[in-house]
């Protein structure tokens, strides 16, 4: 897990929308296959808990989709006052139901301290 202070305004897009990150409190997940390729499109998903495989999805708290470098951001302003508090991304392909399927070998977790910068990779089959 890497993080760095950053205090900058920073403007993010990805392939489904634009988000102006307006926070020095971030996260911007990598998402790669197996092979090492950026993945564009992969639906990155996060929670307050660890996703289980065999028990249901964990409220979902934010969604971003990968861009075209593989990179979905997420501006954690609206979280800042969960300072100490553990967050999981997981990446998931959405099925034509609106449900997820998860396709993520890993689950990157960070826990907020506010005006940090997470980076992090997320491993797809």
């Amino acid at each position: 897990m890497a993080c760095r202070k950053e205090e900058s305004t920073t403007s993010t897009s990805s392939s489904s929308s634009t988000e102006i990150i307006k926070t020095s409190t971030s996260a911007k997940i990598t998402v790669l296959h197996e092979n090492g390729s950026t993945q564009e499109g992969v639906v990155v998903l996060m929670f307050d808990a660890k996703v289980e495989t065999d028990k249901p999805l964990p409220r979902i708290l934010k969604e971003a989709v990968t861009d075209s470098n593989g990179l979905a951001y997420f501006d954690l302003a609206f979280f800042e006052s969960s300072e100490g508090q553990t967050f999981y991304f997981a990446g998931f392909t959405k099925n034509s139901d609106d449900s997820y399927s998860l396709i993520g070998k890993n689950q990157p977790a960070f826990t907020l301290k506010k005006g940090h910068v997470y980076s992090s990779e997320i491993v797809i089959k």
